[in-house]
């Protein structure tokens, strides 16, 4: 058994769907960190051929990959005995049903079923599932198992892996052979004490009596002849009277309805309906159209509008701008009074101290004023750079849409393709179904003309036929018996066609489906990326006004940017100005130490009184900032803030009774609707169920007048026409049920007029019975006692005819078969004790320890070697080992040279071990152990067989030419073939421990 092709998804931690082609491949590796799903792929192979698990398991179902869609699929095409096969199972965690295939891929052979599948690939391989995983498949862990398994499991493995096992088959063969023989030999002589003594004497008498038997049988078969056509035109005017009369009573019985006053009732009753059914429709359109308009009307502000809420929020924001509108004002009036103050005391004092005065107050107002500046620059280019991202962040996302939105159409095209795909091939596996059909029914059309054939074989002239029982004609020859090979190949390659047409329905469903799952995927994300733009756009919109992303961030954020400049501008001027102020504050502070304590606490309480009132002034200035362009105030005075007030309250109340008419207008629509609703039932369950029971009766009325007016030739009824109204139909009725009595009593009638007839026959029949020679019995009696009596003759004389070269050939069979049963019997005897098979295995056997040793030998630098009984022989201590005591790294250079020897000695013996899948193991090898454990490996690949390992070494991934890397994910497992890049960077490694990726 070599892997061509495996093919599988949904297996532990493989969720989506892998392929791994073999072909072209002989020495493979396969790496991947730890738990990545390396062992999985020789578990998928195990499970394509046997069904079951590596390991003990209560169900192959714990194989069914966690997060996946429930399905286990695995596919492998594999080499068998010169033919490429293809197993597939399925299996389902939700659902008992699975599926099991074997089929040669060329055609000539299924399999379905786990059982049918699993014997007949047993029979390909050589192998059950336990040999396999001892000696073929060694898992991690289980190197070992061949080589410390009991001699008489030992012995029963290698007969399936050296194909000994055929030395079974011949002898079951030839025991088979030998009692098929024996009661054929038995059956041979009873067959010639069966044969008459003198089949000559026998024949010639026979011919005496066929001569009289026909001259009775022709005179007997005139009458019989005679009395069928009567009888025949009896049972003809029977059947005719007892049909007339029971068409006729049963259409008698359907005519027992009111089906056609029914119905006229109904379509009164009807037409009222409609009626009522269309003033309701009058008065539901004018609502449907003013609710239309109003919806119209209110635009963003409907209910649950983008703008529904603007008035009231609009109310609310601009009752707060009042308030703080009424304390800047108290607070710039207090201000104002403690300035006034403050100068009327300095004004006392002296000139100097006026003037220190002064310049302090200056200094501390500029201060004030550049901090604040500077507060609100930095704020307005916090607020720019937000702006910025937020830009940016809309483009990517516009970007996205457009990739998005491309990809989606791609993909719906890819989907538009595999369902056009998918389509052809169902049509094709429809023809292939139909080609099927046709095939059955040539073959079956050719199997009634050869069994006729056969049938006639011996008929000549003058020969009853076996069916009708008339003499057959002057110049009757036999027909032909056609040959059936023909149609069944016909057949044959039907069936073919139709399998792979259904493959190729699967695979194309599968792909259908893959692009339609990738297609609302890529759908889903589109929606949610273009929700995302839209709402930055919105965010942007009401923030910057209209947007254009295809513009720079300057060219958007153009009037910001300026506010900023000049606010920038304005603050150098400002810090300028403070300078000056600064340097004469600080000559005149010298001079005015002696200025008054009070004019001091007065200056703190006017800066304290400036601060609060620039937070006022900043708070009005944001309060304006929120309200919307059509309430905000030019100059945010009271009087203009309470009037902006009420038009904001007045247009929430407008908008509250739009609202509630609104609502008003779907309420009545509904209830109309209702009521139209509650009409189209009542039509139903009381006018249209009626009138469909109606109607079904006079149908009933019709069939029968139709089937007696079939008998009676009678001109056919008018049709039901279902599209026409109730009153139509009605009249209808009335016509038809009209015709229908006319029929009856025209039936009724004409069965009368049938009596006088079958009198006048029974008389006739009468005669010829009484005047046929019949010697007393009744003609029938007569008729098969001659026809027996020739019967008997005649079958006397073609057997007595046949039975002379009967008996020389049965004389010669019996003869000639003896000879043939005596051999079988040594033949039996030979293999059936055992000897023979027992001396062949242990020929073998050493067969394989001495190429095992060899190989073991090549890897341990001769040190070890194999004994007579699967011993190890240590050239160290010049002793045997049992296999117990090697340590971990010998077992597995043990284990791994029985591995190939068997290999090795399985194909060169005609053997069916044609692979070897090794699941880790080298770990336990030092540097040159392993150099020589993958030179033997290399070695089986010249061979022409293919060899996959699993390991973690670099020096493994260095030595193969071909490599599977596995990784794993959120998404599951994956495994791909190794690029050359790859193969090349892991030849340049100088690293000879373990492998990461």
């Amino acid at each position: 058994m070599r892997p061509l092709e495996l093919t599988f998804s949904g297996l532990r931690s493989y969720r989506s769907r892998q392929h791994i082609d073999f072909r072209g491949h002989s020495l493979v590796g396969i790496t991947g960190d730890t738990g990545a799903g390396k062992s999985s792929i020789f578990i998928a192979i195990n499970f394509a051929l046997f069904g079951a698990c590596t390991f003990e398991a209560a169900t192959p179902k714990v194989l069914i990959a966690d997060g996946g869609d429930g399905i286990l699929a695995v596919e492998l095409i594999f080499e068998a005995r010169g033919k490429e096969w293809k197993v597939s199972r399925r299996l389902s965690k939700t659902s008992t049903n699975s599926h099991h295939r074997l089929e040669a891929v060329d055609g000539s052979e299924t399999r379905v079923g786990r059982d049918a599948a699993n014997t007949r690939i047993q029979q390909l391989i050589g192998l059950d599932q336990k040999t396999f995983v001892r000696s073929v498949l060694l898992r991690q862990g289980k190197f070992e198992e061949l080589l410390h398994a009991s001699p008489a499991e030992r012995t029963r493995m290698l007969k399936g892996l050296l194909g000994l096992d055929i030395l079974d088959t011949i002898a079951q063969q030839a025991r088979d052979r030998r009692d098929a023989i024996i009661p054929q030999l038995h059956t041979l002589n009873e067959r010639k004490a069966a044969l008459f003594k003198n089949p000559q004497d026998t024949a010639a008498q026979a011919d005496i009596e066929i001569g009289q038997a026909d001259e009775q049988i022709k005179q007997l078969k005139r009458a019989q002849d005679q009395l069928a056509g009567l009888d025949k035109q009896r049972t003809d005017a029977e059947h005719e009277r007892d049909q007339l009369l029971e068409l006729a009573g049963a259409l008698t019985s359907a005519l027992e309805t009111d089906a056609p006053e029914q119905l006229a009732r109904l379509a009164a009753d009807d037409a009222a309906l409609a009626t009522e059914d269309g003033a309701l429709a009058a008065e539901l359109a004018p609502l449907r159209q003013q609710r239309h308009e109003l919806l119209d009307e209110l635009g963003d502000r409907r209910p649950g509008g983008p703008l529904a809420d603007v008035p009231a929020t609009a109310a609310t924001t601009l009752g707060q701008l009042r308030e703080v509108i009424e304390q800047e004002a108290e607070a710039s009036s207090r201000h104002a009074a403690a300035a006034t103050e403050l100068g009327n005391v300095q004004n006392e004092a002296t000139g100097i101290e006026a003037e220190a005065t002064d310049l302090t107050t200056q200094r501390l107002t500029l201060e004030h004023e550049h901090k604040d500046a500077e507060s609100a620059d930095a704020d307005l280019q916090k607020q720019l750079d937000a702006w910025r991202t937020d830009l940016r962040t809309a483009r990517e996302l516009t970007a996205s849409v457009i990739r998005l939105d491309q990809e989606l159409k791609d993909q719906q095209a890819d989907h538009t393709t595999a369902a056009a795909t998918l389509e052809q091939h169902r049509a094709t596996a429809e023809q292939a179904d139909q080609a099927i059909t046709a095939a059955e029914e040539t073959l079956e059309a050719q199997k009634r003309l050869n069994a006729a054939a056969y049938a006639a074989t011996d008929l000549g002239p003058g020969d009853a036929c076996l069916i009708c029982q008339h003499e057959l004609p002057d110049g009757f020859v036999p027909p032909h018996a056609p040959a059936l090979h023909t149609a069944e190949q016909a057949l044959q390659t039907a069936r073919a066609q139709a399998k792979r047409t259904a493959n190729l329905v699967t695979a194309s469903l599968s792909k259908e489906r893959e692009t339609h799952t990738l297609a609302d995927q890529t759908a889903t994300r589109l929606a949610e990326t273009s929700a995302q733009v839209h709402d930055a756009l919105s965010v942007l919109t009401r923030q910057l006004g209209p947007v254009d992303l295809d513009r720079s961030d300057d060219q958007i954020l153009q009037g910001p940017l300026k506010v900023l400049a000049d606010a920038q501008e304005q603050t150098a001027a400002k810090a300028a100005e403070l300078e000056k102020v600064r340097d004469s504050a600080a000559e005149a502070t010298a001079t005015a130490k002696a200025i008054n304590k009070d004019i001091a606490s007065r200056t703190r309480q006017i800066e304290k009184a400036a601060e609060h009132l620039g937070v006022l002034r900043s708070r009005i200035t944001g309060l304006l900032r929120q309200l919307p362009t059509e309430y905000r105030p030019e100059q945010p005075s009271p009087d203009q803030v309470d009037q902006l007030k009420k038009q904001a309250a007045a247009d929430r109340l407008r908008l509250g009774e739009q609202w509630n008419t609104l609502t008003q207008l779907g309420t009545a629509i509904e209830n109309l609707e209702e009521r139209r609703a509650e009409l189209a039932t009542r039509r139903a369950d009381h006018i249209t169920a009626p009138a469909q029971r109606s109607q079904q009766r006079m149908l009933a009325i019709t069939a029968g007048y139709t089937t007696l007016g079939a008998v009676l030739h009678s001109p056919p009824a008018s049709t039901l026409d279902l599209t026409a109204d109730l009153v139509a139909q009605a009249q209808w009725a009335i016509e038809t049920k009209d015709l229908a009595q006319q029929a009856v009593e025209a039936g009724r009638a004409r069965a009368a007029a049938i009596t006088p007839l079958l009198e006048r026959i029974a008389g006739q029949a009468a005669d010829i019975t009484n005047n046929a020679p019949t010697d007393g019995k009744p003609i029938e009696s007569a008729y098969d006692d001659a026809v027996g009596c020739r019967a008997v003759a005649v079958e006397t004389r073609d057997t007595a005819l046949t039975q002379i070269p009967i008996m020389d050939d049965l004389q010669r069979r019996i003869t000639a078969v003896q000879p043939h049963l005596d051999a079988l019997n040594v033949l039996v005897e030979l293999l059936g004790n055992g000897k023979f098979g027992t001396a062949v295995v242990q020929e073998r056997q050493q067969n394989l320890l001495g190429s095992a040793t060899k190989i073991i030998r090549d890897m341990t630098l001769g040190r070890f070697a194999f004994g007579p009984d699967f011993q190890i022989y240590d050239s160290h201590t010049g002793s045997l080992r049992d296999v117990k005591t090697l340590s971990g790294g010998e077992t597995f250079q043990a284990s791994l040279a029985l591995a190939l020897a068997v290999v090795e000695q399985a194909s060169s013996s005609g053997g069916r071990a044609e692979s070897l899948f090794l699941d880790e193991g080298f770990g336990s090898l030092d540097h040159n152990a392993l150099t020589y454990a993958l030179d033997a490996l290399s070695t089986q690949v010249t061979a022409g067989r293919l060899v996959v390992v699993i390991s973690h070494m670099l020096a493994v991934a260095q030595h193969v030419p071909a490599l599977l890397r596995v990784s794993k994910n959120g998404a599951g497992s994956t495994v791909r073939w190794a690029t050359d890049t790859e193969l090349h960077e892991l030849a340049d490694a100088l690293e000879t421990g373990s492998l990461h990726i």
